[in-house]
C-alpha cells in the first residue's frame, strides 16, 4: 500500500516496518558527542532509550504505551547535510571546542550490513519513523504526505510517530524489546562491527582534533581496544546547510 493511502494506525505501522530493505541503500548515521562515541568503543555498547526520555512531546505521552528501547538514525536528505542535526545533536556551537571539547559532535556511520548484523545479534526490529503534523492532522514520510487524517491510536504507533517539527530528521529507528524499569539500556556491539564504524567530525572540528580528544579521553578514563575510524567530514570543508 503507498503511504498516501493509509487510513488506519495498523496500515501505517505495518508501512513503517515494511521499507526495510529499500530504505537502507545507503547509510544511515547517529549524531552524538566524542565523549558518547568513546563511552560506545569502551562499554562496546550503544544505548537504547525509553520514549520518556525523547525530545519530542507526543512521545513522550506515549510512553506509558510502550515499554521497548530505542537507537535513533538519520538518513541524510539527498546526501546534504543537515544544520539542524549537527545543532540539535552534534553540538555545533564553537564554544564546544573551548568550553568542552568533549561534547563536540560527530556522527556515526551505520551501514546496511552493520545494521543487518546489529539486529541478528542482538533481536532487534528495525522500523522508520512517520512525522504528524497536530494542527491540520497531516502525516509525512520523506517526501510524501498522507492527507486522510489518520486516527493516531497510543498503543499502535508508539514509537512509530513524531510531532512534524522534527521532520527534518528523516529517522530510523532500531527497537529492542526488554523487561527493565531503567530509562537506557546497552546494546553490545562486538569488536569486528566497531572496526567497520566510521566516524566524522561536526563542521567546527577536523580529524585530527577528533583524534587528539579521543586519545585524551582514553587516556584519562581507561583504554578503549579499538580506535574508532575517522574520516574527512563528508562535506570537505564547505557546509551545505539544509533547512526544512
Amino acid at each position: 500500500m503507498d503511504f498516501t493511502e493509509i487510513k488506519t494506525s495498523e496500515e501505517l505501522r505495518i508501512h513503517l516496518n515494511a521499507p526495510y530493505v529499500n530504505t537502507i541503500k545507503n547509510n544511515i548515521y547517529h549524531y552524538t558527542s566524542l565523549r558518547s562515541l568513546y563511552e560506545i568503543f569502551k562499554n562496546k555498547s550503544i544505548r537504547f532509550s525509553k520514549l520518556a526520555v525523547m525530545n519530542d512531546v507526543i512521545e513522550m505521552k506515549f510512553a506509558e504505551n510502550c515499554s521497548d528501547y530505542f537507537f535513533c538514525l538519520s538518513k541524510e536528505p539527498c546526501g546534504v547535510e543537515c544544520f539542524g542535526m549537527w545543532s540539535m545533536y552534534g553540538k555545533l556551537a564553537e564554544f564546544c571546542k573551548e568550553k568542552a571539547p568533549e561534547k563536540i559532535g560527530v556522527k556515526i556511520q551505520f551501514s546496511k550490513e552493520i545494521i543487518d548484523n546489529l539486529r541478528n545479534e542482538n533481536v532487534l526490529a528495525f522500523h522508520s519513523v512517520a512525522y504528524l503534523n497536530k494542527e491540520n492532522g497531516q502525516c509525512f514520510l520523506g517526501s510524501q504526505k498522507n492527507n486522510n487524517h489518520i486516527p493516531i491510536e497510543q498503543d499502535v504507533l508508539a514509537g512509530y510517530i513524531k510531532d512534524g517539527c522534527w521532520k527534518y530528521e528523516n529517522e530510523y529507528r532500531l527497537r529492542k524489546t526488554a523487561e527493565s524499569s531503567k530509562t537506557r539500556i546497552g546494546v553490545p556491539i562486538s569488536d569486528t562491527l566497531l572496526k567497520d564504524l566510521i566516524v566524522y567530525p561536526s563542521p567546527v572540528s577536523t580529524v585530527e582534533e577528533c583524534e587528539k580528544l579521543f586519545r585524551k579521553l582514553e587516556k584519562e578514563y581507561g583504554r578503549v581496544s579499538i580506535f574508532p575510524n575517522f574520516q574527512q567530514n563528508s562535506y570537505e570543508g564547505t557546509f551545505s546547510v539544509h533547512l526544512k
